[in-house]
């Protein structure tokens, strides 16, 4: 956000571009567990890849986010939002392995996908007040 010498705010456009690999692992609890497995060994830095988490399970499970950061010790990847499905991903209702998709964010402004995640979560467009504040986060980083 700019402000002119009158007062008058405007909001700059910023290109980004993240070096830190995305990822989206969805499946059933076994066979994430299993996929994470194959995810080398490594000391993880601050250009780790980043994994969210999408578990089907045929009930609640409290453990669940604890087991995935176990098996994810020792392995070159941070974890980012471990999230539960209750309803099934593979329409066959059997077990297969996880999908994983790249989250593509290179080149995205990060208003953007607050704003794509502001109305997945709350299915309505953020209010202005909220945007302009969100704005003025993201100028002072």
């Amino acid at each position: 956000m700019d402000i002119d010498p009158e007062g008058q705010a405007t909001v700059a456009r910023r290109e980004y571009s993240s070096k830190v690999r995305l990822h989206v692992l969805e499946g059933r609890k076994g066979d994430i567990l299993q996929a994470i497995g194959t995810i080398p060994n490594g000391k993880v830095n601050g250009f780790a890849p980043l994994y969210a988490i999408l578990c089907e399970v045929d009930e609640p499970s409290p453990d669940l986010s604890s087991i995935f950061a176990d098996s994810a010790k020792g392995k070159y990847m941070r974890l980012g939002p471990i999230r539960a499905v209750l309803k099934p991903l593979a329409p066959s209702g059997g077990s297969q392995r996880p999908l994983e998709r790249p989250l593509c964010v290179e080149n995205t402004n990060p208003m953007e996908i607050a704003n794509a995640v502001w109305q997945k979560e709350f299915h309505c467009e953020m209010d202005e007040p909220i945007k302009r504040l969100l704005a003025e986060i993201i100028s002072s980083l």
